[in-house]
C-alpha cells in the first residue's frame, strides 16, 4: 500500500555534450540558454562557506554569513568583519544545512552543455556571452575582462577541474545571483581581480590579496582562504518575515486586555499559528512578566479543550502508516563518489535509513550499504537533512534505494519499482514516488 508523500524536490536530468566550434554562443544564431538557476536554500545567506577551514589575512570584509562545517576552525576575524547583516557559524546546525544544501545546488548545476571548450580555455576572447551553459573539459582561465550580455538569464560555467583568474581580471555584465560557476577542484581569484557570480567548488576556493568577489564562494571539500578582500552580493535575498513583524506587535500591544479575552478562543485558533513565532522575538522579554500570568491561566484552558478534541483522534490513526514524510532523495556524482542527499518534513517514531546499492535495477539483489540515525532526537519531529558519501566498487550503473526503519524495527523502502542509476559519466537526480 503506497502512503502519500509530499513532493519538494524531484528531479531527473541527463548530460548532453555539444562539440566547440571555437566561437562564443552570443553569436550563433537561433540560441536558446538552457542554464537554470539552482535554489541554495539554507546555503542563500552565505556570502562564504568551507568545509575545513576559513582563513583570512588582512581586513576582509564579508558582508553575509561566513560558516564552516564540519570543521570548526575560523581565523582572522578581526581584523576581518563579518556583517552586518552576516553571521559568523562556526561547525554548528546552521551551518550543516547549509553545506547539504550546497552540496544539492553543485549536483544541480551540473546542467546539459551548450557548448563545450577544451582544457585551459580563456574565456576572455570568448566576450560578450549572452544566458548559457559553458563547459570546458579540464580547466577555465580568465585572463581579461569577460563580459555578460543580457536583459536576463541564467550563466553556468562547468569546468571539470580548477577556475584560474590573472591579476587584474574581471567578470563585467550580468546578474551576480544568476552567473554559477561549478568547480570540479578548486578555484583561485587572482591579485586584485574584480569576480563576479556564485563559485561552487569541489575543492578549495582561495581570493589572493584584494581580490573582489560580487557574489558567494562556497566550497564542499576543502578550506577558503582569504586575502584583504570584499566579499559580497548585490541581489536582494528575500525577507523573511519583515511585514509581520510589524504588524504583529501593534495587534498584540493593543488588543491584549479583556476584549482579547473574550475574542481569543476563536481567532486564536487561526491567529497563534503565524504570529506566535513573529510575537514570541520581541514581545515576550517584555510582556511576558505581566500578561503571560494573566492570559495563561484562563486561555490556555479554552484552546486546549477545544485543541484536545479535535486532535486526538488525529495523531492516533496517522503514526502508523506515516512514520517519514520524504522531501526528496537524490545523487550526484564527483570522480569515484557518489553524494546520497535526502530530506524529511517529518518523522514520527523513526529509529533511522538504510540505504542499499545494486548493479542492476533489482532490490532483491540489493547490497546494504550504510544506516544513517535519524538526527531528530527521540526518532520524533519536524523533518531533518542528511547526506552520505558511497565508494561504488567498480565505474559503471548503480542503483540505490532509501528505507526508513521505525522504532519498532519495521523498515520500509522507498520507490522499489523505480530505476535510480548513477554513471560515473553523468549526473543525475533520484526521482521516487512512493512506499511499498
Amino acid at each position: 500500500m503506497l502512503k502519500p508523500i509530499r513532493l519538494a524536490a524531484v528531479l531527473f536530468m541527463g548530460i548532453a555534450l555539444l562539440t566547440a566550434t571555437g566561437s562564443p554562443l552570443s553569436q550563433m544564431a537561433g540560441f536558446a540558454p538552457s542554464g537554470t538557476s539552482p535554489i541554495l536554500v539554507e546555503a542563500e545567506s552565505y556570502s562564504v562557506l568551507g568545509y575545513s577551514t576559513v582563513t583570512s589575512t588582512g581586513p576582509t570584509t564579508v558582508t553575509g554569513d561566513l560558516g564552516v562545517y564540519p570543521g570548526s576552525a575560523v581565523t582572522g576575524f578581526p581584523p576581518g568583519i563579518v556583517g552586518p547583516p552576516g553571521v559568523l557559524h562556526a561547525a554548528d546546525g546552521h551551518a550543516a544545512a547549509a553545506q547539504i544544501d550546497n552540496s544539492a545546488a553543485f549536483g544541480f548545476l551540473d546542467q546539459p552543455c551548450d557548448f563545450t571548450y577544451p582544457d585551459g580555455q580563456d574565456l576572455t576572447p570568448l566576450s560578450p556571452l549572452v544566458p548559457g551553459v559553458y563547459c570546458a573539459i579540464g580547466s577555465f582561465a580568465l585572463t581579461g575582462n569577460l563580459t555578460l550580455t543580457g536583459s536576463s538569464g541564467v550563466w553556468i560555467f562547468k569546468s571539470d577541474s580548477t577556475l584560474i583568474t590573472s591579476s587584474g581580471s574581471s567578470v563585467t555584465g550580468g546578474d551576480p545571483c544568476n552567473v554559477w560557476w561549478r568547480v570540479g577542484s578548486s578555484a583561485t581569484l587572482g591579485t586584485a581581480s574584480e569576480f563576479r557570480g556564485n563559485i561552487l567548488a569541489f575543492a578549495s576556493i582561495t581570493l589572493t590579496s584584494g581580490a573582489n568577489l560580487n557574489g558567494r564562494a562556497l566550497a564542499q571539500n576543502g578550506a577558503v582562504t582569504l586575502d584583504t578582500n570584499n566579499v559580497y552580493l548585490s541581489c536582494p535575498v528575500a525577507p523573511t518575515a519583515t511585514a509581520t513583524s510589524t504588524g504583529t506587535p501593534t495587534a498584540t500591544s493593543t488588543d491584549t486586555p479583556t476584549a482579547t479575552a473574550t475574542e481569543t478562543r476563536t481567532p486564536t485558533a487561526t491567529a497563534t499559528r503565524t504570529p506566535t513565532a513573529t510575537a514570541t522575538r520581541t514581545p515576550t522579554a517584555t510582556a511576558t512578566r505581566t500578561p503571560t500570568a494573566t492570559a495563561t491561566r484562563t486561555p490556555t484552558p479554552t484552546p486546549t479543550a477545544t485543541a484536545t478534541s479535535t486532535s486526538t483522534p488525529t495523531p492516533t490513526n496517522t503514526p502508523p502508516p506515516t512514520a517519514v514524510e520524504l522531501l526528496y532523495f537524490m545523487a550526484s556524482w564527483n570522480g569515484q563518489t557518489v553524494l546520497l542527499n535526502w530530506a524529511t518534513a517529518e518523522e514520527i517514531d523513526n529509529y533511522g535509513f538504510n540505504l542499499y546499492r545494486a548493479p542492476v535495477d533489482d532490490f532483491s539483489l540489493a547490497q546494504l550499504i550504510h544506516f544513517e540515525p535519524s538526527a531528530i532526537q527521540g526518532g520524533t519531529g519536524s523533518g531533518a537533512t542528511y547526506r552520505y558519501l558511497d565508494m561504488p566498487p567498480v565505474q559503471g550503473t548503480w542503483w540505490y534505494w532509501l528505507a526508513d526503519i521505525d522504532t519498532q524495527g519495521i523498515q520500509t523502502v522507498y520507490n522499489p519499482s523505480v530505476a535510480i542509476a548513477v554513471q560515473f559519466q553523468t549526473q543525475i537526480y533520484l526521482p521516487w514516488m512512493g512506499k511499498r
